[in-house]
């Protein structure tokens, strides 16, 4: 949350007033004793940063909510009301190299045999233009 919080300060920083985040951590979370697999979550909101609140004309937020599942599983959601991926002018037709790294990364940590993470992606808002994005982690820890 640490990571997190310092690198949206410094987007902050560069987007002025345009940028708002918050976390929501559930009570029940102890996220001093409960450790995640580091640069997991990063890319993904600096993706939501970067490609869909950059784009928008409007102000943009990210919320990033921390839910307890179970004593050793967590579901963290990542919500932006960016532009979305349907609105995203990329330059290249193939994958984004940030999935294929994201991809890479949860493949080598569910073999690890200490990690169970299930990771998905849609869309936050479809009724409207800007179609903001829900990423989320299911992260449970095996060991």
């Amino acid at each position: 949350i640490n990571l997190l919080e310092n690198y949206l300060e410094i987007e902050k920083l560069r987007f002025k007033d345009r940028l708002a985040y918050k976390f929501i951590v559930d009570k029940n979370l102890n996220i001093k004793k409960f450790k995640i697999p580091t640069m997991i979550l990063q890319p993904i909101v600096e993706n939501a940063v970067n490609h869909g609140i950059f784009n928008k004309l409007d102000n943009g937020a990210i919320t990033i909510n921390f839910l307890t599942i179970a004593e050793n599983e967590i579901r963290i959601e990542i919500i932006d009301d960016g532009v979305g991926f349907v609105n995203t002018k990329r330059k290249n037709k193939g994958d984004l190299k940030s999935s294929n790294v994201l991809n890479n990364r949860l493949y080598f940590l569910n073999r690890s045999g200490r990690w169970n993470i299930i990771y998905s992606t849609k869309e936050a808002f479809s009724d409207i233009n800007d179609k903001g994005n829900i990423s989320t982690f299911n992260i449970k820890r095996i060991k």
